[in-house]
């Protein structure tokens, strides 16, 4: 056998194995992209618990589920901003393609239609102050949510 042959050889042999070889990384890049979108997604589910007491405040029986009653103190106030401004996070993730927008709309797209339900933070908030939370306003229409227009 000459050595023209045992490339001939290598090549016929190796070509495929270096194929498969590619195929099974790329398969294995997906996998890890997929644990690693799910992790991040329990990371923001995790965050997203720092705001619980407001949560509860604005989720049907809470205390501000009304639509009518608004935070009576400077702290509750910058809580509910707090919480709102973690949502303008998400939307900014979204915008870039780090978080994906259909899995976001199903595990928190009900906190953001609470805030929405109340009209008196809708108002005070989104329309009053609306020029200072372009992202949040920006998630709510991808969430299909109207708001009024913002106040000049």
């Amino acid at each position: 056998m000459e050595l023209k042959d045992v490339a001939d050889l290598a090549t016929v042999v190796g070509a495929p194995l270096a194929i498969a070889a590619l195929v099974f990384t790329a398969l294995q890049l997906k996998r890890t992209l997929l644990v690693e979108q799910g992790r991040f997604l329990l990371e923001l589910e995790r965050m997203s618990t720092d705001h619980n007491k407001i949560h509860l405040r604005l989720r049907p029986g809470g205390d501000w589920a009304d639509g009518k009653t608004l935070p009576n103190s400077p702290a509750e106030w910058a809580e509910l901003e707090e919480y709102m401004g973690f949502f303008e996070h998400c939307e900014l993730l979204i915008q870039s393609g780090s978080l994906d927008a259909s899995s976001f709309a199903r595990l928190f797209g009900y906190r953001v239609k609470n805030i929405v339900a109340n009209d008196s933070i809708v108002q005070t908030k989104l329309v009053d102050e609306g020029k200072h939370w372009k992202d949040f306003r920006s998630l709510a229409s991808r969430l299909g949510l109207q708001l009024p227009t913002v106040a000049s």
